[in-house]
């Protein structure tokens, strides 16, 4: 055993040798491991915005792994290398990097142009983030705002992701339709809510709720709402909501002046407006009204004087005035409000285009129009109705009316409204109410084709010079109580309201209807005819009417935010309308009176699932309606007028509402500079009414259903190493068909099935047609709307200047249920901009700028009039279709359509002052 144990001294020297080796070994290897650990920092701070602080932002050391992300306060502690760079990022926020220089770094973040970080309001009704959202929601904010110039809310979200709108018909009474739902009554409003504040610009759908309110520069942002608004907002928002959102005073006095100058398109003289520039006035003030910056004003508006898009004769003149003042205090605050207005707005109507390629009629220009002087000496007598308190003149008498006046007044409104907003916090409770009376006086004057297609020839084309005033008078109220329970992971936000509202809304109109000629240098109206279905005197009234209409809504709801994953909304609404109508016709002596009511209910549930701190599925389900409003009846029950056929109309009681089914799924994701969102959404629409034309009285029926089924995809791109560079585009593909929808047979067509072009004829006598017969569509596109709709922006902007370019092209219409007229190309807007800062020595520089809308002159028709759901267009396609020399034939080069021009091209010059 001791020999095992012992060494000889060549063993002894090797092995201190070896020890010595692997001593220096090990303190190699410690060296390696330690002196990272030395080189180490551990790195603390707090992230926050101008918000507060910011919960979940990464925190990460640039080129490695490493990294966390900030707590509820948002804090974070992270050890890095000691020279090492941190990068903070997070969806909606520019992506930051700093050097590590101390072991504390505090940093604030900004909000990037991705915008998916923004607060929106629409969407659930409190603040919440656009990446929070359970349903698609698109954002048109203050900078989009002064770089487009929009003169309506429909010019304002052309762009936005889903929409189309059309603007042809001037400043107001713009169509916005939401993800393919189809027109209603001709305002493409009646599925889509237009909101101020949250609150209805009108209590009806009936009216263009637009027609008093244009944009200003007191308008801070536009949000608009796809998809599950039903339960929020009620009647008339089952596609969804566009909601515009008024500035609140700041803490600083600033305002801002802009002049903007238009070129003319008018090439004649206008008979009472011969000089003048044509510009408009644009100013805006605010700032806090008490020392404590508690009390805060906003007050702007504008001043129009504009001979144009087109020749109309006269010029668009007048503006309005709104202001409002906060009182911010503890928990809430306070809004008083005011709106006045007093415009004149010329109607963008027809003019003849041809039916070969959508062109205007040679010798015309989209800048024309049916005007002539020759019109302004015409006039007529009307006898006032024998109705108590008339309020257009003296009743029972007889008083002559120049169409020089009806052409001078214009689409005018005049009135105002005021209200009040108020917010408080109790604790975990919190009191909404908002109150808002209104009364607006408004004309409706304008030369309309009556006809749907004409030619050269005598007595082909059938006009009408509309004649019509009115007041719309709405008080609404809408009353919210809300409360915040917390039961472990969960909270809960519970709302329970009620909104009334009662409208009184009279319409008075006259008409003077003859024949017309297409003839730009001999515009008269020929061959005097009564108006419609009245007396046989021109110019009789066609319609005095007055109504009454009562809403009731209650609704209530439920946002839960299940731990820090996901947020689900429930909603249900139950509106109820009730309808005094009244209206005195000329073949009668005493005014006809019925009462309406309709009730339906709407629910939703939603749901937002973060999947990382950067992503975000949503989707939603809503179940919701459109009842009828007073334009779907008139006052008569039975027999009053006779439409073309010679038989009676008796617009009788609408049994059933629309029932509406909405669904859609989304994804939306960001990465610092780029932000997706990609939803599907699928409508069903059950007992659509369908505004039809029974010679000239435009009715309401019930035809059948409908379904959309499509999708869209926006991008955004604000890449930080081209400071001021943004780039956004959007792509919206949809499909609405007709699933159960028939037409009645009305006009004089060859029911030979050689001629009508695949459409089956079936037996269906409730649809009123010739020998009970009707033409089935069902599988055709929904008429007037486009199965695509690509958006493409680019900003850039530097301290000096600026460049802008948007495009909103629509393609893929057609103008008929039959789907026998296809829009020849797509409609494409294309608007180019630029400006210049000049500093002229103060604070604040001078902004001049050029902006080209149309850039491109689009000269096509925008859509056909009146032939959306009737059979004329498939008699002129028969027409057309004929050999040469069938005496029946039509040469579709010498066939025209009442066609709606888009406007034409216009430059804007724009000097902007702001202090």
């Amino acid at each position: 055993m001791k020999h095992l144990f012992s060494f000889s001294k060549t063993q002894y020297t090797f092995m201190r040798i070896l020890t010595k080796t692997f001593k220096n070994f090990l303190f190699l290897i410690s060296m390696l491991f330690t002196l990272p650990i030395f080189a180490q920092v551990k790195v603390r701070g707090t992230v926050t915005s101008v918000e507060g602080t910011l919960i979940g932002v990464s925190v990460s050391e640039k080129g490695t792994t490493n990294g966390v992300m900030t707590n509820e306060r948002g804090q974070y502690t992270l050890t890095v290398d000691k020279n090492a760079t941190l990068i903070f990022s997070m969806v909606g926020f520019n992506t930051q990097s700093f050097k590590v220089n101390s072991e504390i770094l505090d940093v604030v973040m900004e909000m990037s142009n991705n915008m998916l970080g923004e607060k929106v309001i629409t969407a659930t009704r409190q603040p919440i983030r656009k990446m929070q959202t359970t349903t698609a929601i698109s954002v048109v904010g203050a900078k989009q705002l002064e770089t487009l110039k929009p003169e309506s809310v429909a010019e304002a979200i052309r762009g936005v992701a889903g929409m189309y709108v059309r603007n042809s018909q001037g400043r107001f009474r713009g169509g916005i339709f939401t993800r393919g739902f189809p027109d209603g009554t001709g305002n493409g409003l009646v599925y889509t809510g237009l909101l101020m504040d949250g609150l209805p610009t009108l209590a009806t759908t009936s009216r263009p709720p637009d027609f008093a309110i244009a944009m200003d520069p007191n308008m801070e942002r536009v949000e608009v709402v796809r998809g599950a608004a039903a339960t929020l907002f009620g009647h008339g928002s089952a596609a969804g909501v566009v909601n515009m959102i008024n500035k609140m005073g700041g803490e600083n006095h600033v305002g801002m002046v802009r002049t903007t100058l238009y070129n003319n398109n008018v090439t004649e003289n206008l008979s009472n407006y011969e000089y003048g520039m044509d510009f408009k006035l644009d100013a805006n003030l605010n700032g806090p009204l008490s020392r404590d910056k508690k009390v805060r004003y906003n007050i702007g508006g504008y001043y129009v004087f504009d001979k144009g898009f087109r020749n109309l004769g006269y010029a668009d003149h007048g503006g309005q005035l709104r202001a409002n003042v906060d009182y911010l205090f503890d928990q809430g605050s306070l809004r008083f409000f005011a709106h006045y207005v007093d415009v004149t707005i010329q109607n963008m109507i027809d003019i003849p285009f041809r039916v070969d390629d959508w062109k205007p009629k040679t010798g015309w220009k989209t800048t024309d129009s049916y005007y002539s002087k020759n019109l302004d000496d015409l006039k007529y007598t009307r006898t006032n109705p024998n109705i108590p308190n008339y309020p257009y003149g003296q009743p029972n008498v007889k008083e002559t009316r120049y169409i020089k006046d009806a052409n001078k007044a214009g689409n005018y409104a005049n009135g105002g409204h005021i209200g009040m907003n108020y917010n408080q916090t109790f604790g975990a409770w919190t009191l909404s109410e908002k109150i808002r009376y209104q009364s607006y006086a408004h004309g409706t004057k304008l030369n309309l084709g009556l006809s749907a297609f004409y030619t050269d020839a005598a007595q082909s084309q059938l006009r009408t010079i509309i004649d019509g005033d009115g007041n719309d008078s709405d008080a609404m109220n809408e009353l919210r109580v809300e409360k915040t329970i917390q039961t472990g992971a969960t909270q809960h936000h519970l709302t329970i309201g009620n909104y009334t509202s009662v409208g009184l809304y009279r319409a008075n109109t006259w008409a003077l209807t003859g024949w017309m000629l297409p003839d730009k240098s001999n515009l008269t109206l020929r061959g005097f005819v009564p108006p419609a279905f009245a007396t046989p005197t021109a110019g009789s009234a066609s319609r005095v009417d007055k109504y009454r209409v009562a809403i009731n809504s209650f609704f209530a709801g439920d946002e839960l935010k299940i731990g820090d994953k996901w947020i689900v909304n429930l909603g249900a609404r139950f509106d109820g309308i009730h309808m005094n109508i009244a209206g005195f016709y000329p073949d009668t002596i005493n005014e006809m009176k019925r009462t309406e009511a309709h009730q339906d209910w709407s629910a939703s549930i939603g749901f937002n699932y973060k999947t990382n701190e950067r992503s975000a599925l949503y989707g939603n389900v809503v179940r919701s309606y459109r009842m009828p409003d007073y334009d779907a009846y008139s006052a008569a029950k039975k027999a009053s007028y006779w439409n073309n056929l010679g038989k009676p109309i008796t617009n009788p009681r609408i049994t059933d509402n629309e029932i509406v089914y909405n669904s859609e799924i989304g994804y939306r994701t960001g990465w610092g500079e780029l932000a997706m969102d990609v939803a599907g959404f699928y409508t069903q629409i059950a007992n659509r009414l369908v505004a039809l034309y029974e010679g000239a009285v435009l009715v309401q029926k019930p035809f059948g259903n409908n379904q959309i089924l499509g999708g869209e995809l926006s991008l955004t791109y604000a890449p930080s190493a081209v400071p001021g560079l943004l780039l956004t585009t959007s792509y919206t593909l949809q499909k609405g068909t007709f699933k159960d929808f028939k037409i009645p047979v009305r006009s004089a067509i060859s029911l030979n099935p050689d001629s009508l072009y695949g459409l089956p004829i079936v037996d269906d006598p409730s649809k009123g047609g010739i020998g009970g017969k009707a033409i089935d569509v069902k599988g055709k596109q929904l008429p007037n709307l486009p199965d695509g709709i690509w958006n493409f922006d680019i900003s850039y902007e530097t301290a000096n200047a600026s460049f802008n370019l948007n495009s909103n092209r629509n393609s893929g219409f057609y103008q008929d249920a039959m789907n026998l007229f296809k829009r020849p190309e797509a409609i494409w807007y294309l608007n180019a901009g630029a400006y210049l800062k000049v500093n002229l020595g103060q604070k604040s520089p001078v902004k001049i700028g050029v902006l080209v809308k149309n850039l491109l002159n689009t000269d096509m028709a925008e859509r056909m009039v009146y032939n959306t759901d009737s059979d004329a267009n498939l008699l002129i396609k028969q027409r057309i279709d004929k050999p040469l020399g069938n005496p029946m034939r039509l040469d579709a080069a010498t066939t025209y359509f009442t066609g709606i021009p888009v406007l034409p091209r216009r430059v804007l010059v724009t000097i902007d002052y702001k202090f």
